[in-house]
């Protein structure tokens, strides 16, 4: 498994964590609604966007034979497609409350540098089951 390191932290998917991610699922609209117990609203769409993509990502690179190392790029452009945000300021304003709280991690990589991040999945599981939710999204 390829490992990559981030303010001297290490990254790298484990078994049960690619498993986590994509089990995830449940009872939702645009987000699953235990999410609100532990974010904004807003923070519950763009957290519950971020795991529809990193889901997706992480199939088509294992799909091509790569390990999926956790770390994905989700540029200006997209989230603006996606979310329908206006500018990168506007973007900033949704990803920083979801990196304070642990949730996610943004990093420019690569050359040029882009936008990418990286979700905690445990993280994530740990704050919904602190709120007194069963975790039936990450958990099989």
């Amino acid at each position: 498994m390829k490992k990559s390191a981030h303010n001297g932290r290490t990254f790298a998917y484990s078994k049960e964590q690619r498993q986590k991610l994509s089990d995830k699922g449940g009872p939702y609209f645009m987000f699953r609604e235990d999410f609100l117990d532990i974010t904004t609203m807003a923070g519950a769409v763009v957290l519950q966007k971020l795991l529809n993509f990193a889901r997706w990502r992480m199939k088509k690179t294992e799909a091509a034979g790569r390990s999926f190392d956790g770390w994905f790029l989700y540029t200006v452009k997209l989230f603006r497609k996606q979310l329908r945000t206006k500018n990168k300021r506007a973007q900033l304003r949704l990803l920083d409350p979801l990196e304070k709280q642990g949730y996610i991690i943004t990093a420019r990589r690569g050359m040029p540098a882009r936008r990418c991040i990286w979700i905690d999945v445990d993280a994530i599981d740990n704050a919904l089951e602190k709120a007194g939710k069963v975790v039936p999204s990450f958990v099989s």
